[in-house]
């Protein structure tokens, strides 16, 4: 997959980029008004998700050298404790073609697949591997933090530099490479953060290694919501460090993700056709195509 970087350009931050470079919309003024929970509530949270932490630190290095089946209930049990002691309720809604009923979502599907989902907090990678134990793909910036480097690195996180095009084809081979190996490997090929109300085009250089390696796509939707209505509360947006995010949620009563497991679709030979059906059944709305990625997505029975 030859690609080379288009006109460069300059971001706020003084970096050069390129004219594909992912951008939000998104800033501080998509998030709702806050409906808070008292001080207690927010210590109790605080505390509850420090032990969380510890306890993740102290099993980590044991938990790499287990079994992957070992691994992946630990990643499941580990982000649901987590969510919980943030205040964030958890639903998983499979709607996949050919699910067993009664069936536990996390038990069905091949072994491995890329999963591609919406992007809107940094809650969103623990939401998902609360269901689905991934690899995920994740901006270089933050993997050169120490504190998050050390965790990216025990996880096996693929890291991408977005302001070069150049890096891409190592990035799509490395997420085969992933795959191949038999783990999910979880992209969010919107490429930023947005805040729900307003969302991105799908970026379709990374569905090359679902064609390349010729593996079914997860498309997942997560959805924020607070007593059912949709909520920017948990959304990492603007100017917002990761504590801006989690201080809201911290502080945020009643807030739910929904995690939606849409039907898996068949990697096809057109990277690009791929993205705009995974596309279209996550942003239905948005794109105006509900039912677009129906013929070709593949049944679990059998």
């Amino acid at each position: 997959m030859g690609v080379t970087d288009p006109v460069q350009r300059v971001t706020g931050s003084g970096l050069p980029t390129h004219s594909w470079y992912p951008v939000s919309v998104c800033d501080a003024g998509c998030v709702h008004p806050e409906i808070a929970v008292g001080a207690a509530v927010r210590a109790g949270r605080i505390v509850c998700a420090v032990a969380v932490v510890v306890w993740a630190a102290v099993m980590m290095p044991v938990v790499v050298m287990s079994p992957r089946s070992i691994r992946q209930r630990y990643v499941r049990t580990l982000c649901r404790l987590l969510l919980r002691a943030l205040g964030v309720r958890l639903e998983v809604s499979d709607q996949r073609v050919g699910r067993a009923p009664g069936r536990r979502s996390r038990m069905s599907g091949p072994p491995s697949a890329l999963v591609v989902a919406n992007h809107t907090s940094c809650l969103d990678i623990p939401a998902i591997a609360a269901v689905l134990p991934s690899r995920f793909v994740t901006k270089s910036e933050l993997c050169h933090r120490p504190v998050v480097a050390a965790i990216a690195g025990r996880v096996r996180a693929i890291p991408i530099m977005r302001r070069s095009l150049r890096d891409l084809p190592a990035v799509v081979d490395l997420i085969g490479e992933g795959i191949a190996a038999g783990d999910h490997v979880c992209v969010f090929p919107e490429g930023t953060t947005h805040c729900g109300r307003h969302v991105g085009d799908f970026h379709p250089a990374v569905f090359q290694a679902a064609v390349d390696a010729q593996t079914p796509v997860q498309p997942v939707r997560l959805e924020f919501s607070i007593c059912g209505r949709p909520t920017t509360h948990a959304s990492f947006i603007g100017d917002d460090g990761i504590g801006d995010t989690l201080g809201r949620v911290l502080r945020t009563q009643g807030l739910m993700v929904r995690v939606v497991l849409l039907d898996m679709q068949a990697p096809g030979d057109d990277r690009r056709e791929l993205s705009r059906r995974c596309e279209a059944l996550i942003h239905p709305v948005h794109t105006g195509a509900a039912a677009a990625g129906s013929t070709a997505a593949l049944s679990l029975a059998g």
